[in-house]
């Protein structure tokens, strides 16, 4: 019963992202990416501000034009420059990152 009424959810989120994948190759946004319910582009550091902004609207818009709604979605963004690295759990990366790194060193010596 649980995989019947999810199919409407997973399926508006598909027929959205697919859409959104459309406009952003139609405004010339370059997508690097998708992974799971989220798209990564990428943009000169000048340019960034603006495909930022340009990828917020076309999500909000897109929402809204699939679910016929004049409601909005919030839409997170961040900016990852070059050389940094980007994790929603920080905390949980670092300590994977020291269980790796011990474990890695220690197969080499």
């Amino acid at each position: 019963a649980l995989t019947a009424q999810n199919f409407k959810v997973q399926g508006n989120a598909a027929r959205i992202m697919r859409d959104v994948v459309y406009q952003f190759v139609k405004n010339d946004l370059p997508i690097c990416a998708l992974l799971h319910d989220g798209f990564y582009l990428w943009a000169d550091p000048e340019d960034s501000d603006r495909v930022e902004a340009k990828a917020k609207q076309i999500m909000e818009e897109e929402f809204k034009k699939a679910l016929r709604t004049d409601h909005g979605i919030k839409v997170d963004s961040y900016q990852v420059k070059a050389g940094e690295l980007y994790c929603d759990d920080m905390d949980t990366f670092n300590k994977y990152k020291e269980y790796f790194t011990s474990n890695l060193t220690k197969e080499l010596v």
